[in-house]
This record gives structure tokens, sequence and C-alpha cells, in this order.
């Protein structure tokens, strides 16, 4: 996709969104923010790397960033009188606040910082990964939530499905290829103990170190608006 065409698909996105297809005006935004990250990524040269990164931006990546702010410019600014099912909201997520341009800082009004899940938080997410896992009486998630302080949501999906898959490879271990095609979809379906969420806790560590969190607080409390 080249400059042209990612300028047309922000002019697009925005057209889709004043007609309230949603829907068709996230598909082309998200196209264009792709490609961008994507230009980001190919770039091989450290030092053009490392000069982008520092703002000294690419004419194409300028000239992009120009257009989808034109385009935002005015999207959700329905007047009173207006048909409130025509006002756009524009939500926006990213683990790299820092990175935001500050052109596009300010026209994202809210600006909230998600912090990691609570005791509570993590059990629920337990439940919702695990509600189609059979689970042996003796699991107690608010045991496990306990024990997962510190993980995001991510590393908390990723215990869950771990602990999930020790079931089956205890099952398997030790056959042949034959043997487990052989097996049925019955004598897999094993259920998940407390000893499968403690070796999947072993073997998957919480990814956000507290030198990441101090740095989120402190974007937060300089560009943080709840």
């Amino acid at each position: 996709m080249n400059l042209a065409e990612m300028c047309d698909n922000a002019k697009k996105g925005r057209e889709y969104a004043l007609l309230g297809n949603y829907d068709s005006s996230m598909v082309y935004y998200q196209g264009v923010i792709q490609q961008i990250q994507k230009h980001f990524q190919n770039i091989r040269d450290p030092v053009v790397k490392v000069k982008w990164q520092q703002s000294d931006e690419h004419e194409a990546s300028r000239r992009v960033k120009s257009e989808l702010l034109i385009q935002m410019d005015g999207v959700g600014g329905a007047l009173e009188n207006d048909d409130p099912s025509k006002m756009v909201m524009v939500l926006a997520a990213t683990n790299f606040p820092w990175d935001i341009d500050e052109a596009l800082r300010r026209r994202l009004e809210k600006r909230i910082y998600i912090a990691l899940p609570t005791a509570d938080g993590r059990a629920e997410l337990l439940k919702i990964n695990l509600r189609e896992v059979e689970l042996d009486p003796a699991v107690n998630l608010e045991e496990i939530a306990e024990k997962i302080e510190g993980y995001s949501g991510a590393d908390i999906t990723n215990v869950c499905r771990d602990a999930s898959m020790m079931a089956m490879r205890r099952r398997i271990q030790g056959l042949t290829p034959e043997q487990i095609r052989a097996l049925s979809k019955d004598e897999l379906q094993m259920p998940v103990t407390m000893a499968d969420f403690d070796l999947a806790l072993k073997k998957i560590s919480k990814s956000v170190s507290a030198s990441d969190l101090e740095k989120y607080e402190k974007w937060m409390s300089e560009f943080g608006s709840a």
C-alpha cells in the first residue's frame, strides 16, 4: 500500500464513520495504522530507526499522520440538536503511550491507565478463560488468583491455556502417533488439577516488570486525563 492509498483509506474511514458504519470505518483506520507499523518494522538501518523514534519522521509517515489527524477532526463533534446515534467515539489502546504523537494525544480527550488486574479481577479472568475447561473439584481459583499477583490479562490467559493442556500431555505421554490418533475425544477430556496450574506457573512468569509499571504511572501523572 503506497502513500496515496493510505491517505485514501483514512478518508474512507472518516466517511464511513460519519455515515454510522463504524465497523467498516474501523477496518480502514486499522489498515492505515498497520501499514505505518509495517513500514517502521521494515526499516533495517538502526540509525534510521533511531531517528524515526526520536521524531525525525519519514515524509510519507508524516503525511499519513497529518491526513489521519485531519480526518479525525470533527468526527465526533455532533451539535446539540443532532441525532445522538450519529456521534462517533474514537477508542484506542496501546502498551506504549509515550510513543503517541503529541497532536494525536491532544485529540484523545480521556487518557486512562488500566492497571494490572486486582485479586478479584484475576479470579474473574480465570473464570472467563476456564469457562469451557473441565476443572477438578479441588481447584481453588481464589488461591490461584493470589499466586498470580502482578500477572497481566495476557499472562493469565497463557497460564490457563498451558494448564488446560497439561492433562492431555500426561495422557499422550509415551504413546506413538498411531496410538494418539486412536484415542477418543472422551479419553483426552481429563479435568485440570491444581498441580497442573502449579506446573504452568513454573513455566510462565509475569511479563510486566516493576520498572514498566513505574514508567506507566509516570506517564499517567504527566498526561493522564480520566
